[in-house]
């Protein structure tokens, strides 16, 4: 019985991700293809944007959702609905500090319209209820919202993109998309636990910022790492150089489909183990680290090998600039499972500051070196 949850978890999840990745590649060569490497990089810095305001909405709250959670044993209604109805609200205001901030900087122009109809997307990723499941270790309504979320943006952009000057629709669909997902993710909480009590409850805002804040600030400073390169690549080049280096790292996100997969997995366990002991908890995080190590090196390996057939592959004539881009990038993929392992397991053991302060250091020196 000990085996037969963490298998079905294993088992959706990891179809899921594999499926709803599958779609968003589809998506990602039709774009590439329909829209050029121009507009195609637009795309890439509205998702830029779109991420900042995430981390706005959601200042680590997603995380200490799941380890709260799957320490206890009640559903504990009352403070789901505190804590996204905190995001909620948090989304709301990062949505107008992003679309000011981008038309100080960019004016009324037609990308400033774009980052602002992607930025919307956050009111429906802040409703999701995805971290509540996979703090319960119940992935199966998790694996069913991601796999909606990219069959309705697929669907959209296909109906709705026809050349580069429709653009905008690829931010409507993504919105409609997670419309769908959160949706759907809320029927099944009512199904499974209750009505979602959603209140004003300002008063209980605080206590969750104080405890989510070290975790929220090591999840900005992550994906610090992330977004900042795409945003630099658009600000100071060209918006077709900013697709070519889209290109290249929607592979390398692509491959990184299995260390989500570990992470959405892996956390909820070692949190577990943690509190039955120092042995068990040192042997998950060895095991853990053994399991990334074995899918990285050779992911890495062949990817620079053979990086100019997979991005004609996928993206089609024009993209050859993407090549050393990718090649370039692939060590990503080793050293990001790895703190995947490690990040997890400082979680576990509540070591949210110490983590805090690596992260501060590793991306204060990515930030010199963009």
């Amino acid at each position: 019985m000990q085996l037969k949850q963490p298998l079905k978890n294993t088992v959706a999840i990891g179809s899921a991700d594999l499926f709803s990745r599958l779609l968003g590649f589809v998506a990602t060569a039709f774009l590439a293809r329909r829209l050029g490497a121009s507009s195609f990089g637009l795309i890439s810095i509205g998702f830029s944007v779109l991420g900042y305001v995430m981390l706005f909405s959601s200042p680590g709250l997603h995380v200490m959702g799941i380890r709260k959670v799957a320490a206890s044993t009640d559903s504990e209604r009352l403070w789901t609905g505190d804590v996204t109805m905190l995001r909620f609200v948090l989304a709301l205001v990062g949505i107008a500090l992003a679309a000011l901030l981008s038309l100080v900087i960019l004016g009324p122009t037609p990308v400033w319209i774009m980052i602002v109809f992607w930025c919307c997307a956050a009111i429906p990723l802040a409703l999701s209820l995805d971290w509540y499941f996979q703090g319960r270790s119940d992935l199966g309504p998790a694996a069913a919202g991601r796999i909606l979320i990219y069959a309705v943006y697929l669907g959209g952009i296909i109906l709705a993109v026809r050349s580069p000057g429709d653009v905008n629709w690829t931010a409507v669909s993504w919105f409609v998309a997670n419309v769908a997902g959160a949706l759907l993710l809320g029927i099944v909480f009512k199904k499974k636990v209750g009505n979602l009590e959603l209140r004003w409850r300002p008063h209980e805002w605080g206590p969750l910022l104080r405890e989510s804040l070290p975790l929220g600030l090591s999840t900005i400073l992550g994906q610090t790492i992330v977004n900042l390169p795409v945003l630099l690549v658009g600000a100071l080049l060209t918006a077709a150089d900013t697709g070519f280096f889209s290109a290249a790292m929607k592979l390398v996100f692509f491959v990184l489909m299995i260390d989500r997969v570990f992470y959405t997995l892996f956390l909820p366990v070692v949190s577990r183990y943690r509190t039955r002991g120092e042995s068990d908890f040192s042997r998950a995080a060895s095991l853990g680290m053994k399991v990334m190590l074995t899918f990285s090196l050779p992911v890495m390996v062949a990817g620079m090998s053979y990086a100019q057939t997979f991005i004609t592959l996928v993206f089609g004539p024009g993209y050859e600039p993407a090549v050393p881009v990718l090649q370039s990038a692939l060590p990503y993929v080793l050293f990001t499972t790895m703190n995947t392992v490690l990040m997890s397991v400082m979680y576990a053991d509540r070591r949210d500051a110490e983590f805090l302060r690596i992260m501060a250091l590793g991306t204060g020196l990515i930030v010199v070196l963009c």
